[in-house]
């Protein structure tokens, strides 16, 4: 997991990471498999950037390798995806660490990248640990037996697992997955902090109607099909609401359709995917951030729309419910209810003017809190732990 040309915004936490660790003094070496997919199976689109991917990278200090492996198009028989990627990564590894070693590997996410490291680890005799993100429990846990079993094994077999969230560290409770507490940690992610002098996203939103914002791979279960339910309801009392879609993904024409049978479309701006620092810039100029999504082991966009001073809306009982609170510092509704984001919506925008103490609060929740320097301190704290 980790920025490509064929998926630029997938793992740009990851990337933020690395390169914090690298102003802190310490020397990063990412390698990241990527797919080699046999001709005949080849679609339009990323399989085909794959090939334009180089082997090897440096940026801004970090070294990345890009080892191919073998794979197959769909997730299809993704259980043994780890495996496949160890195979592609050995070779470059043992070169890697023959030329100047390695203290630790950190994994992110445990299928497959952390099967991977579990084999490296156990090949090279070097310590390993495993961040668990949003779907690493939640959603690759279910998809087969196999899946769950590995993903179990790796888990149990790390010197250290972190979770970005204390909703992931209890979900895996649930699981019973018995994980030690001196090598377990809740370690959030970080916000990059750009330097935006260029208002560019002003051009898109217009400052007399009143701007709503969502930023998210576009999927069904980011709750975006209910806030334009909602929407419906809200334009009866403000017209001039607008609200703005930033991101791309495989449910994007279905939100499409959903807003033009409920007859908003004219009130939705589809922007596609941003870079990191333009969909930054949107929360600059808009007003309230809304994501009432399931399955969200944590979110980061909700941070970055909080350290902007958006109104955050997100739902109960996902990864922001403790980070957000309740009428105090955002604001949280029940995910698979248009009814109740519609109502908390309204009541949001008839007082949006006096809503100051609610961003305030906001700012001062996520920072310096949510900062890449926090996370790298805690992470070396764990890191020496383990070696």
């Amino acid at each position: 997991m980790f920025p490509t040309i064929a998926k630029p915004v997938f793992g740009t936490f990851i990337q933020y990471q690395a390169e914090a660790l690298v102003e802190a003094g310490h020397q990063v070496t990412v390698i990241n498999p990527i797919p080699w997919v046999p001709l005949f199976l080849f679609r339009r689109g990323r399989q085909r950037n794959y090939r334009k991917i180089p082997g090897y990278r440096f940026e801004n200090g970090v070294h990345i390798y890009h080892p191919r492996f073998l794979s197959i198009p769909r997730h299809w028989l993704f259980q043994f995806r780890g495996y496949l990627m160890y195979l592609g990564a050995r070779r470059l590894m043992a070169r890697l660490v023959e030329r100047h070693g390695f203290d630790i590997i950190h994994c992110h996410v445990p299928l497959p990248d952390g099967e991977v490291g579990m084999h490296l680890a156990k090949r090279f005799g070097i310590p390993f640990g495993v961040t668990v993100h949003g779907s690493g429990i939640s959603r690759y846990m279910d998809i087969n037996a196999t899946c769950g079993r590995r993903i179990r094994k790796v888990l149990l077999s790390a010197d250290f697992v972190a979770f970005v969230s204390d909703k992931l560290y209890e979900l895996a409770q649930l699981k019973r997955i018995k994980l030690s507490a001196n090598r377990t940690r809740v370690i959030h992610n970080g916000i990059k902090v750009h330097k935006l002098a260029d208002g560019s996203a002003g051009k898109f939103v217009d400052p007399k109607c009143i701007n709503l914002l969502s930023v998210a791979h576009m999927k069904k279960h980011k709750g975006i099909g209910n806030v334009l339910i909602a929407l419906a309801e809200i334009r009866k009392q403000f017209p001039l609401v607008r609200y703005h879609l930033v991101g791309d993904g495989v449910d994007l024409p279905y939100f499409r359709q959903v807003a033009r049978d409920k007859g908003v479309d004219d009130l939705v701006i589809f922007h596609g995917a941003q870079s990191n620092a333009d969909c930054q810039r949107f929360m600059q100029v808009c007003e309230v951030f809304v994501l009432p999504s399931v399955k969200e082991g944590f979110g980061v966009v909700y941070i970055e729309a909080m350290f902007h001073g958006m109104i955050t809306m997100g739902s109960k009982r996902e990864g922001i419910d403790g980070i957000i609170r309740d009428g105090e510092n955002g604001f949280l509704v029940e995910a698979g209810n248009p009814a109740e984001i519609a109502t908390k919506l309204t009541g949001i925008l008839m007082r949006l003017d006096s809503l100051t103490s609610i961003r305030e609060a906001a700012k001062r929740t996520v920072w310096p809190a949510f900062s890449w320097e926090r996370n790298v301190e805690q992470y070396l704290a764990l890191y020496r732990q383990v070696v």
